[in-house]
């Protein structure tokens, strides 16, 4: 064997610059990574403001939706009983006076109100008087609910629920308590 071929001076300085292209090129996917693995955080940090954002958004969408139906108001109190001496509470009351007036802008309709599933008896507004429900209650208007009869035992399970339609065409549900949810339509059938 003879001595080692080092190469001629072409070869060597090829060799040289493939050699810094190879580490260059290593660089070049480090510092890609590095930015990737940036673009990704910064994604995910965009994702959870875009979540939040949403979140916020839905919430004043339902404050908006819902805005109309808050302001309807519904008192009541029973009727038909006598006031005892002693106590100075109403004793062997039957049925429920109710009140549901609309302080809203917008009017709002197919008002009804029932107690324990049962329709009013009578109710009356500015404009009519009789039995049913109230096509439209304008704003700043009032109606007003005559209960069925009800044992004065059963009358506290009997508590009034209103029911009626927004100007957006939603569907609310009003408690005694003035608890207020959304509403499915009423069955047309």
């Amino acid at each position: 064997m003879g001595p080692i071929n080092w190469g001629d001076a072409p070869t060597w300085i090829a060799g040289a610059f493939a050699a810094a292209a190879a580490f260059y090129a290593r660089g070049t996917l480090k510092s890609q990574q590095q930015q990737i693995s940036e673009q990704r955080d910064f994604i995910a940090e965009q994702a959870a403001n875009l979540r939040l954002e949403r979140q916020v958004l839905q919430e004043q969408l339902g404050e908006r939706r819902s805005a109309q139906a808050r302001q309807i108001r519904l008192a009541y109190s029973a009727g038909g009983g006598e006031f005892d001496d002693e106590t100075g509470d109403l004793v062997r009351a039957d049925h429920w006076l109710v009140t549901v007036r609309n302080e809203s802008d917008a009017p709002v309709y197919e008002l009804t109100v029932s107690f324990a599933g049962e329709p009013s008896r009578w109710v009356q507004t500015s404009e009519r008087a009789g039995g049913g429900g109230v096509a439209v209650l304008g704003r700043g208007k009032g109606a007003e609910f005559d209960s069925p009869r009800f044992p004065d035992t059963q009358l506290v399970r009997a508590r009034p629920v209103a029911r009626f339609r927004d100007a957006d065409g939603v569907w609310w549900q009003l408690l005694h308590d003035e608890r207020l949810t959304e509403a499915e339509p009423p069955d047309q059938s």
